[in-house]
């Protein structure tokens, strides 16, 4: 197999693992977040300090949330520039790095 025609393979076959293990473990973890929260809560009360464990699961969801939201804009872009249909690349590419923090 051409080398190129491999790379795109294997970037699709990456993509199609963790674009969607990303949406189910967020969506995951959302469902699960009062159980999570009320147990962390719990263990940070008895155990005292810094509400470590509270602040740790917050982060998590809000990183996972993150996440989904920059593959959903991604993908946003990548249908409203047309690339998929042969679109402008150049315009594609300057949509994604204007999301990017300066």
């Amino acid at each position: 197999m051409h080398d190129a025609r491999r790379s795109r393979v294997n970037l699709w076959a990456r993509r199609l693992v963790t674009i969607p293990g990303y949406v189910l473990l967020c969506l995951a973890g959302l469902a699960a977040f009062p159980l999570l929260l009320a147990l962390a809560c719990a263990l940070d009360a008895v155990r005292g300090g810094a509400w470590v464990r509270v602040r740790c699961l917050a982060f998590a969801i809000f990183y996972l949330c993150c996440e989904v939201t920059g593959i959903g804009a991604s993908l946003g872009a990548w249908l409203c520039s047309g690339v998929w249909a042969g679109g402008d690349r150049a315009r594609y590419a300057a949509w994604n790095f204007a999301w990017e923090p300066t």
